[in-house]
């Protein structure tokens, strides 16, 4: 039998600090169309979850806290209600933690650092509102050159919503690349998971909801030996009070 994922009560707090710097070739007013480029810098951190320092299994009470520093620059495209961006990052994290396999436990990665590039898109195409997305990425363990376990190093998302009358019809399809995963288990495949949804509005206050998450029963593991739920199907009213 698979394990499932498990759930630890966590609690986490992020410090953060930023410097953002932007500058824009916009259109003249009345105009939908323009570009505008941005780049920023953030300092951050982040102190250990209780599971991770105190976990039976897992934890470790010698856990340090984990700080980044990351850097971004990008640009963007709009016309009407059409958007496009892409931005080029970096992230170099110290102490990054990471449950090890060794030591079955959760330690510190001395430095890390994840570069890539993400582009996405959200507009309307004729009635339909589509949203897409794609991130290519090299994260990588420094103190080893490796590539960081459990990171894909690409993912990509394209969702739809059609309206017809009193219907709203959508899909939502996400890809996840390959990932490294343990010495019994050294790598894990890409995969994608399929979910649609569709909505009926009786009225104005009250419509019939249904939705299909894994379509297609795409058998999948975030983390070897923990799959991930197979095809559900699910209905429902939502009642919006006026």
């Amino acid at each position: 039998m698979m394990k499932t994922e498990p759930r630890i009560l966590a609690y986490t707090l992020t410090l953060l600090g930023a410097i953002n710097l932007a500058c824009a070739n916009t259109p003249a007013e009345g105009s939908a169309t323009g570009t505008e480029g941005s780049s920023s810098g953030t300092d951050g951190s982040a102190i250990q979850n209780l599971g991770y320092l105190y976990d039976p299994f897992s934890g470790n009470p010698q856990l340090q806290p984990e700080t980044a520093r990351s850097g971004e620059m990008g640009l963007q495209w709009a016309e009407g209600t059409q958007v496009m961006r892409a931005t080029l990052f970096s992230t170099q994290t110290d102490n990054l933690m990471l449950y090890d396999f060794n030591t079955f436990r959760f330690e510190n990665v001395t430095k890390a650092t994840n570069k890539g590039l993400e582009v996405s898109f959200n507009g309307k195409l004729s009635a339909a509102d589509v949203r897409a997305s794609l991130t290519a990425q090299d994260p990588v363990d420094d103190s080893t050159g490796a590539w960081l376990p459990r990171r894909a190093r690409q993912m990509a998302s394209v969702g739809i919503n059609l309206p017809w009358g009193a219907w709203l019809f959508g899909a939502n399809v996400a890809y996840t690349g390959k990932r490294p995963d343990t010495a019994l288990n050294p790598m894990l495949p890409a995969y994608s998971v399929t979910n649609v949804t569709v909505r009926y509005a009786v009225s104005p206050e009250i419509a019939l909801t249904g939705r299909i998450d894994n379509l297609f029963d795409r058998k999948y593991q975030t983390a070897w030996g923990y799959s991930q739920p197979g095809i559900g199907a699910y209905a429902g009213i939502v009642w919006n009070q006026k």
